[in-house]
């Protein structure tokens, strides 16, 4: 079937083909991504449509950004690094409750080279002025890393924020015990983001990038921007002072523990998301909140 019977089937089945053309539109400027026309009319269905975007934005099809923007032009940016999954989308829920700040939120970079190319990232986005990162889980590693990155490079790094990330203390191979681990993670990130169990062989792969990139480069730098870590609160003995897994000896500003809300899987979710999302406004503000 051509374009023209496509769009025919689109809007025999209740579709408007005026109403699609808003879609991309409204779609473009909320994933900062480019969907060409004819791939939309590929499908009939809102199902097939909401796919072929989550191909655009995860990268499957031509037109995604290495990033993914919420909050635009509306205050200080926060670049966002992404957890083992690789998708910005994660953060989605969590920029909701920070209408304040701009989010920039990162998708997965493969490559050893990737420290430096998401610095290369940061710093096309924000080129000038004090940076502020902030990573989830395994994205709470790399925004650690990238922040040295920046201060090498002579550019200043406001705070780092890390959402129940452990620091990584010494190399490690990646055995199927722990990548069975962060595959638990994934499915119940995409259960809860996507509504689905399915673990796409891609995504699959890109976790096991993610983490043998982790497991090469553990976190041994010592940065000058001041660290904040959220918590799992059922979790904070794990990231106090002398723990394997703590920061506190890799700022020379220092580094604080804050009991988050809820589980480490329920942290940009659910009830949790606007409790978390509060302590990090306040930390963006200059507030304070209670230490671990």
């Amino acid at each position: 079937m051509d374009e023209v019977g496509l769009r025919d089937d689109f809007f025999e089945l209740g579709g408007s083909s005026i109403k699609l053309i808003e879609l991309i539109h409204h779609v473009q400027a909320e994933f900062d991504i480019t969907v060409a026309v004819g791939e939309l009319f590929k499908t009939t269905t809102l199902h097939g449509v909401a796919k072929t975007v989550e191909h655009v934005i995860t990268g499957r099809l031509p037109g995604s950004q290495p990033y993914v923007r919420f909050n635009e032009g509306r205050g200080e940016p926060v670049c966002c690094f992404p957890p083992v999954g690789g998708h910005g989308l994660v953060y989605r829920r969590f920029a909701a409750q920070l209408p304040g700040h701009e989010l920039l939120a990162f998708n997965h970079i493969p490559g050893a080279d990737k420290i430096a190319r998401y610095a290369d990232l940061v710093e096309s986005l924000q080129p000038d002025g004090p940076c502020l990162l902030l990573g989830y889980s395994l994205g709470g590693n790399l925004a650690f890393e990238v922040a040295g990155e920046l201060e090498d490079r002579g550019r200043e790094v406001r705070r780092v924020i890390i959402i129940d990330s452990y620091r990584i203390a010494r190399a490690f191979e990646v055995d199927a015990e722990r990548l069975a681990t962060f595959e638990r993670e994934l499915v119940e990130h995409l259960r809860r983001h996507a509504g689905t169990d399915v673990l796409a062989l891609e995504t699959r792969e890109q976790a096991r990038e993610y983490l043998e990139f982790c497991g090469r480069n553990p976190n041994r730098r010592v940065i000058d921007a001041p660290i904040t870590v959220l918590c799992d609160p059922d979790n904070a003995a794990v990231h106090l002072s002398g723990a394997e897994g703590a920061w506190h000896d890799r700022s020379r500003l220092g580094t604080r523990v804050l009991r988050g809300s809820g589980t480490h899987a329920e942290m940009l979710d659910g009830v949790h998301v606007a409790a978390n999302a509060e302590l990090v406004r306040e930390l963006l503000v200059g507030g304070e909140a209670d230490v671990a």
